[in-house]
């Protein structure tokens, strides 16, 4: 049996973040933005970082607040944040980002954009729109064109760096076969950003 969710990764133990991102939405109170979100469960979550984009993807993120983490938690846990430093009629691009217990800053894929003229926000994912799977029972089915092969990376939960056999199955698909692995959590990767996490 296959799950996903949406953990984030690193070699190291303490540096493993999993936070279970549930929700992550925007709305517009007279002049400032709330941003919300919710975790369904988390793993050494010191802290998150709320950041930034006034001008995405040209310019990077800042960290405009910072808010304790569970650390270790196995319920929904609720979060919120107040940005009143917002001009009119500026687009904004919103991330976030965790802490792990070492100090290590991990990225979530997803984003909010804000336009202050439809007045709605919009997640979106990096590679959303580029990289598509399938989790089957023996193996993981990626339909992109764009050429990963050489680029997956796979872990277990302890960090163990696990090297897939990528077969390419057309211009467009490859296959990774996960039947000779134990059971337990893993966590695939393609140019150090998620594609999925599973449990086998």
């Amino acid at each position: 049996m296959i799950f996903i969710s949406s953990l984030l990764y690193s070699t190291e133990y303490n540096s493993i973040t999993d936070a279970e991102l549930e929700l992550f939405e925007l709305s517009q109170v007279d002049s400032t933005l709330v941003i919300k979100w919710e975790t369904a469960s988390e793993i050494n979550n010191k802290y998150f970082l709320l950041e930034r984009s006034s001008d995405y993807p040209k310019l990077g993120f800042e960290i405009i607040d910072t808010l304790d983490g569970a650390i270790n938690s196995n319920s929904t846990k609720k979060y919120s944040s107040i940005d009143s430093a917002i001009e009119f009629g500026v687009t904004y691009h919103y991330r976030l980002s965790t802490e792990a217990l070492d100090g290590t800053i991990h990225n979530f894929q997803n984003l909010i954009v804000y336009t202050p003229d439809a007045k709605t926000s919009v997640t979106e994912s990096y590679y959303n729109n580029l990289i598509s799977y399938e989790l089957q029972e023996n193996r993981i089915v990626i339909t992109t064109p764009i050429p990963i092969q050489h680029q997956l990376t796979l872990f277990s939960i302890d960090g163990k760096t696990i090297n897939p056999i990528v077969n390419i199955l057309n211009d467009s698909s490859y296959s990774i076969d996960i039947s000779d692995l134990p059971r337990g959590k893993y966590i695939l990767l393609y140019n150090r950003s998620l594609i999925c996490k599973f449990i086998k």
